[in-house]
């Protein structure tokens, strides 16, 4: 079987429906990313420079996504024939670098893109960017902010105080006098409903943020003046919703209550604020599963626009305008995150010791059989380590020799009999692909480590906070077949600066599903599997080898940790002229600090 491109685009997720249209691989087998019709390899950016590794930072793609989003709103508006207004602000925290605001600010003008603040520096960071669009303060406030907010009706179009406790409707007073036509007040809202992700504990009646609809009864009672100058509802379930299910019911609760309040207690309503909660796709597989959701950017627009719609000519009352506030989608594709090879290394041993069940291995004629066989290893190896305290030298050499041999044959034997029997194997195979059984422990094991010139707490923190899932693939060689699945470590004093999860979706009729040097499994056609290594291949002497982290520009920058002292990281920057031109420059942060 011969391996190509095409493969490769399949294996590594180039394909989906982002993906597409951000990067592909060229005639030489590079990973090149497309940016205003041309192909940049990214592999020659970081050799040209010299870099151990870097943060591309792509800022056309922000307006590429700006022009995504804000496309799909209006489009659907203008075919729904719905009577809101879209009316996007983009939430700080996801990134607040410099060069990602200056972006926002330029690409999003044409559509009054504005800011929302959550805590005081956001705040004086949003008033210092001036917008013609609306200016959305949540988070915990207190006095000196909201008179802020009042000093610079200049910097915004429209301000909206998101009300969240009794205690901010009483500070409110303070600067009542100066609120005028330029500040509005928002109820954000505590939803009944808990959606699917993990952060679905920060929503749902039990949630750090938004009000019980009894606190919202009593801050009317007792300031009536407010609930005239309320004009938005603001809903949060939690960043990274999954599945389409959850968006039906959270639309639905958002739109009745809504309707309720409008119609009882707060007449001048005309926004709904519908928060996080859109998923990007970091696995690149819309499967619905933590880190994928089953629903386009496209689906999620649609379903929210037809629910609103279907429930507003219900009721015979205004649609309300939407406040749209996903900013992880804007900014996660406009940085990648690449790091070179410096050390190759064996995963378990660099020995093997022959032993019977080796034979037992190779006369196994199914992948049933030798899904008992492997079975058998792994309560044999578990035995003979549980006896290590007092081993002398040459027992340790001869076990670790024993793991070796029984790592690298059951995979041989499992190759050899896929090629024998495709279809068979191949059912079989995917029987044994789930996490827990023995065979799929050891066809989805790493062979080698592979040590990268970067620091995981520092380049993709969420990594090592919350597990998080960032597409990983090889810069070159992708006009060939990868040859081992490998662990990414990184260069820190740290056990959890590791990366060794991959997650594969081959699609049906895809047979070249094995690793050319060790074996591995590298997927199963038409289900997704998640590997414990990632599919790398062997570098030539003296060839430089780098790896790239894919869609790492959301929540990265602001929670880096200079974690071992490893503080900083270089940075190429691509970026367009007045003439849309590209410019490309480097700059040189905490270079030194990297092995070459």
């Amino acid at each position: 079987m011969v391996w190509g491109i095409e493969n490769s685009r399949e294996l590594y997720g180039l394909k989906g429906v982002l993906n597409n249209q951000l990067f592909d691989i060229n005639e030489k087998g590079e990973l090149v990313v497309k940016i205003k019709g041309k192909a940049l390899s990214i592999a020659e950016l970081l050799k040209k420079y010299g870099l151990p590794g870097a943060n591309i930072r792509i800022l056309p793609w922000i307006g590429e996504m700006i022009d995504y989003i804000a496309g799909l709103f209006l489009k659907s508006i203008k075919e729904k024939n719905y009577r809101g207004s879209f009316r996007p602000v983009y939430p700080l925290k996801v990134n607040h670098h410099e060069l990602v605001l200056k972006s926002i600010k330029k690409y999003g003008e044409k559509y009054s893109w504005g800011w929302e603040a959550g805590t005081l520096p956001e705040l004086y960071k949003a008033l210092s960017i001036k917008t013609d669009g609306l200016l959305v303060v949540d988070g915990v406030k207190d006095a000196r902010g909201l008179k802020r907010i009042a000093e610079n009706k200049e910097a915004y179009g429209e301000a909206i105080i998101d009300i969240e406790s009794i205690r901010e409707a009483r500070l409110l007073e303070e600067i009542r006098k100066h609120i005028g036509d330029k500040i509005w007040i928002g109820f954000r809202i505590r939803p009944m409903f808990r959606g699917e992700s993990i952060w679905s504990s920060s929503s749902g009646l039990s949630s750090k943020f938004g009000l019980p609809l009894s606190s919202i009864y009593k801050i009317i009672e007792k300031q009536p003046w407010i609930k005239n100058k309320v004009i938005m509802l603001h809903f949060h379930y939690g960043s990274q919703i999954v599945a389409r299910d959850a968006l039906k019911k959270m639309f639905t609760e958002m739109i009745n209550t809504y309707t309720v309040l409008k119609e009882k207690y707060l007449p001048n309503l005309r926004y709904i604020d519908t928060g996080g909660g859109l998923a990007f796709d970091y696995e690149s597989t819309l499967s619905g599963s933590l880190y994928s959701p089953d629903y386009t950017f496209r689906e999620y627009v649609e379903t929210m626009l037809k629910i609103f719609k279907e429930h507003i000519e219900e009721h015979g009352i205004l649609p309300p305008d939407i406040v749209f506030e996903s900013g992880r989608a804007i900014v996660a594709p406009h940085r990648i995150s690449v790091a070179k090879v410096i050390d190759i290394r064996p995963y378990i041993s660099e020995s093997r010791t022959e032993i019977e069940l080796v034979e037992k291995i190779h006369s196994s004629k199914t992948i049933k059989e030798l899904s008992e066989i492997a079975r058998e290893s792994e309560n044999i190896i578990n035995r003979l380590l549980s006896f290590t305290e007092n081993i002398d030298m040459k027992r340790r050499e001869l076990l670790e020799g024993m793991i070796e041999a029984i790592y690298e044959e059951i995979p041989k034997k499992a190759k050899e009999i896929y090629m024998m029997d495709r279809n068979n194997a191949l059912k079989e195979l995917a029987e044994n692909t789930r996490t827990g059984r023995p065979l799929y422990r050891y066809l989805t094991s790493p062979s080698r480590r592979y040590v990268l010139s970067f620091s995981l707490f520092n380049i993709l923190p969420d990594n090592v906070i919350l597990n998080q899932y960032f597409q990983v693939i090889p810069c070159s060689m992708l006009d060939r077949r990868p040859d081992v699945l490998a662990t990414i470590s990184d260069i820190t004093c740290d056990s959890m600066g590791e990366v060794s999860e991959f997650i594969s979706k081959l699609p049906e009729g895809f047979d070249d599903i094995f690793t050319e040097e060790d074996n591995r499994l590298l997927g199963i056609p038409g289900k997704r599997v998640i590997l414990r290594g990632i599919p790398l291949h062997l570098p030539r002497e003296n060839e430089e080898y780098y790896v790239a982290f894919l869609h790492t520009g959301a929540y990265q920058d602001p929670l880096a940790m200079g974690h071992n002292m490893l503080e900083g990281y270089p940075e190429i920057i691509i970026d367009e002229n007045s003439d849309n031109e590209l410019i490309i420059r480097y700059d040189d942060n905490a270079k030194d600090h990297y092995p070459q």
